[in-house]
């Protein structure tokens, strides 16, 4: 099956324009805070480090990706810079298809080297009252609670999977653990206001530093059920990372593994970082049912159009 362009919806040109806006206000935000914006490639030699994220190779190229993250690329410039810096970029995933997935999405994501996950998690939820504050001014009438200027409620990943009734995630795999969390414990999240899960258990830490032996400083951001954005405080250790990618890929690793970056964290800062989608910001905003919703050329299964 080929995936195509969709058709251009009635609504293309008036929606541009708002989304414009809202874009720019996204802009605007990191630069008032002193953010420096950066451009990273979209291409890269080395697979997606997220075990569950898939990201698409090119055809007739030797072990070249699409981007699934920038945050390897933004990182080896914080190393450098040594100053907060913020990307509104594209990110690309393979075979993600649905009614809030796409396989290529817009995201903001941005890291600094003076703040802990709590001050990540408050921009956060400022930059979302932000842009529905501005949505408002273009004629939108956002969710109450997404205006809300207070900080976001948080939940425990403990609390939020024990919610429901699930054998506890010590005696699952990592694929059942997020087969649970995708389809038992997420849409539970983030209803009626948006709330973050935080802490995390340390084996889902990926990328993140662990603040202890079972806990990884790890946040993501739940509004409505739908996962708005995953940020957490960096790991710097070379080594611990480099176990952590043989431990999960196994014989795969070498395909995953960026020499560049285990180089680059010698020099990296203390630093948390997050990635927000804007698609699905954009979409909660204007209240839509689907991720198509704001995407003027939304991805069509129809392999008769293309």
């Amino acid at each position: 099956m080929t995936v195509c362009m969709g058709t251009l919806p009635e609504w293309t040109a008036g929606w541009a324009e708002q989304r414009a806006e809202l874009v720019g206000a996204t802009r605007d935000f990191f630069r008032e805070l002193g953010y420096l914006e950066v451009d990273t490639p979209l291409v890269r030699p080395f697979a997606s480090p997220d075990l569950h994220v898939v990201a698409p190779k090119l055809v007739g190229q030797d072990a070249r990706f699409l981007c699934a993250s920038p945050e390897m690329e933004m990182k080896r410039l914080l190393a450098v810079l040594r100053r907060p810096i913020f990307q509104i970029t594209k990110s690309f995933r393979e075979g993600e298809q649905g009614t809030w997935h796409a396989p290529e999405f817009t995201i903001v994501e941005w890291y600094h080297a003076e703040r802990d996950t709590t001050r990540m998690r408050r921009e956060t939820s400022a930059l979302v009252a932000r842009l529905a504050e501005v949505s408002v001014a273009l004629g939108i009438t956002p969710p109450p609670e997404l205006r809300c200027q207070r900080p976001w409620a948080e939940l425990s990943f403990e609390s939020a999977w024990n919610a429901a009734n699930l054998p506890h995630y010590s005696e699952l795999s990592d694929a059942d653990i997020d087969a649970h969390w995708a389809f038992d414990v997420q849409p539970r999240l983030g209803c009626p206001a948006p709330l973050f899960v935080t802490p995390w258990p340390s084996r889902l830490a990926g990328l993140a530093r662990c603040s202890d032996p079972n806990s990884a400083d790890r946040f993501e951001a739940f509004f409505g059920g739908l996962e708005l954005c995953n940020g957490f405080a960096e790991n710097t250790d070379a080594p611990l990372q480099r176990k952590r990618w043989n431990t999960s890929f196994g014989a795969a690793a070498p395909s995953v593994t960026d020499e560049a970056y285990l180089a680059a964290l010698a020099d990296l800062p203390p630093c948390v970082g997050n990635a927000l989608g804007l698609d699905r910001v954009f979409a909660a905003l204007i209240r839509a049912s689907s991720l198509s919703a704001v995407l003027p050329f939304a991805p069509s299964h129809d392999s008769h159009t293309c």
